[in-house]
């Protein structure tokens, strides 16, 4: 084995500095530099925001990333199931339909670590139609008409409506539909939805003594039909 040799300042600095140091001034077997740490992915979670919504309103989803190094915070989105709506780049859950989507945020980094959060869907409440038929379509002075509204919708919507008549001249109506001339002449019963401004109207006719007329547009209570109409 060959000896190794010191040069007199290598004798001199073993006893002035650490071994460690000595060994890589005087090319002795010293390690190597400071290693770098692998950028790693630790966990994903996922906060959706409101966690309850209807079909005509969307969540927001925020992902949190957490990991080692300089590591990739951006997610991939994806919901399940599909049936029950998308989720945008932005992490913004829009549903097609009504029950329980699962909001799942993956990491770019590594597709083995995702996290996801729930979001419940209620079909939205609203008021599609309101129509309006009353029974008899003409009368005398000294009758009433029965008017009956039907309130289509959709969601857990109230079919409550209030009454009115136009011109108001003309007669009164109750809150149960009950119509009451005060005079001859072409009465127009409104129903108008309490949840949501919707109208649906149909022409009265009425005319003093034993013989009367019924009116032509009488029995027309639709869409697009005479004195119907829409009011948001």
């Amino acid at each position: 084995m060959t000896a190794r040799r010191y040069t007199p300042f290598c004798l001199f600095m073993i006893f002035a500095i650490p071994v460690p140091l000595f060994l890589t001034a005087c090319g002795g077997n010293g390690g190597g530099g400071a290693s770098t740490a692998t950028p790693t992915i630790t966990s994903v979670t996922v906060g959706c925001s409101p966690a309850s919504i209807s079909t005509n309103q969307t969540s927001a989803c925020t992902p949190t990333v957490n990991g080692t190094g300089s590591f990739n915070s951006s997610v991939t989105w994806s919901v399940s199931p599909t049936s029950m709506g998308t989720v945008s780049s932005a992490g913004v859950f829009t549903p097609t339909g009504a029950g329980t989507a699962t909001v799942t945020a993956t990491s770019t980094q590594d597709s083995t670590k995702s996290g996801n959060s729930t979001v419940t869907v209620t079909i939205a409440v609203a008021i599609t139609s309101v129509s309006v038929s009353c029974n008899p379509t003409s009368i005398k002075t000294n009758q009433t008409s029965a008017c009956t509204a039907t309130v289509n919708g959709t969601g857990s919507f109230s079919s409550a409506v209030t009454w009115s008549i136009s011109p108001s001249s003309i007669g009164s109506v109750s809150s149960t539909g009950i119509f009451t001339p005060a005079t001859t002449g072409t009465a127009t019963i409104t129903a108008t939805s309490a949840q949501r401004k919707r109208q649906c109207a149909c022409r009265r006719h009425t005319r003093r003594g034993l013989r009367y007329t019924r009116h032509p547009r009488s029995n027309q209570c639709a869409w697009g039909a005479i004195r119907f109409g829409m009011l948001d």
